[in-house]
């Protein structure tokens, strides 16, 4: 699922106007016969994060991942090439209308409704704060 997700996935109209190329990957460390139940608001969710690394990434791939926590559970990350979010910001852009830029034109909504979804369903929804190459949400306990 979380493979088809990504590849019906559209570039952000964002990145066609700056004519920037973005490549999506994907990759897995979860055995093809692991079957991850999901719903139609873990695709939301994961369309927002995917929405998030394509509007602020500066090129490179965005890439999605799933992989196996040591309590048995699964996290699904998406991350970017690009500038990253310092420490300080790492909890607050999940409140609404927060913008780290004054010169964004956004709502600054995505990330918090993305966070409210992720809680409502059980999950765990961060900012990776060891990836330094850009940009990685990490949605855990799935």
């Amino acid at each position: 699922m979380v493979r088809s997700i990504l590849n019906s996935y559209d570039l952000h109209p964002s990145a066609i106007e700056k004519q920037r190329v973005l490549t999506t990957e994907f990759k897995t460390e979860v055995a093809d016969d692991v079957m991850v139940n999901t719903n139609l608001l873990l695709q939301e969710l994961l369309n927002c994060l995917l929405d998030n690394a394509d509007k602020y990434a500066t090129g490179g791939t965005v890439l999605m991942s799933c992989y196996a926590n040591a309590d048995g559970t699964y996290a699904i990350s998406v991350s970017n090439e690009g500038p990253s979010i310092p420490a300080s910001d790492a909890e607050r852009i999940f409140a609404p209308f927060v913008r780290l830029s004054p010169d964004e034109h956004s709502l600054g909504i995505g990330l918090s409704l993305a966070r409210r979804l992720a809680i409502s369903m059980g999950y765990n929804l961060y900012l990776d704060q060891t990836y330094t190459e850009g940009v990685r949400f990490v949605v855990s306990g799935i």
